[in-house]
């Protein structure tokens, strides 16, 4: 994965998006999601989700990372500031 997109944000929460990344023969089985360094959520599936329960005015860091069969890939190459 190469870059988060940012699809909609509220005070509160953003809908993050991302391209799935080439899976090098193997099959992605899901995405953990990273906010600040600490895992705010496991075994997504599909390649989009919205963080909620957010503090207004303050920014934070996004990684993703993907599972496959083969373990867990790399988190996206650069992170995402909101």
């Amino acid at each position: 994965m190469k870059e988060i997109f940012i699809l909609n944000s509220t005070r509160t929460s953003l809908e993050i998006e991302w391209d799935e990344p080439e899976a090098n023969k193997s099959i992605i089985s899901g995405y953990t999601i990273y906010l600040n360094d600490a895992v705010r959520a496991e075994n997504v599936v599909e390649n989009f989700y919205i963080i909620e329960d957010l503090m207004p005015e303050t920014v934070y860091k996004i990684h993703i990372v993907a599972q496959s069969d083969k373990g867990d890939g790399y988190k996206t190459n650069k992170p995402t500031y909101a």
